[in-house]
């Protein structure tokens, strides 16, 4: 199990290095099925989504992200 979420996070990271978003979107969401409350997982798909144009999706990530763990950098604050 523990080694299908590293497969699913490191060939997630691969596809926004090659500028494939929507398939980083799918395996971030795959990987976070493993693990729903890794953070750094939502910011990195917060900004895989920002990149393929869906904002509401990707201010959700980022909402979650920051709930999860209020003090990151990616914050969203008033």
């Amino acid at each position: 199990m523990e080694s299908q979420f590293v497969e699913r996070v490191r060939h997630s990271n691969q596809a926004c290095q090659q500028g494939d978003f929507s398939l980083a979107i799918q395996l971030y969401s795959e990987a976070l099925t493993f693990h729903p409350h890794n953070y750094i997982l939502y910011s990195n798909r917060s900004a895989a989504y920002i990149r393929v144009g869906r904002y509401s999706p990707a201010l959700n990530d980022a909402i979650k992200a920051g709930l999860i763990n209020p003090k990151g950098s990616f914050v969203i604050s008033d």
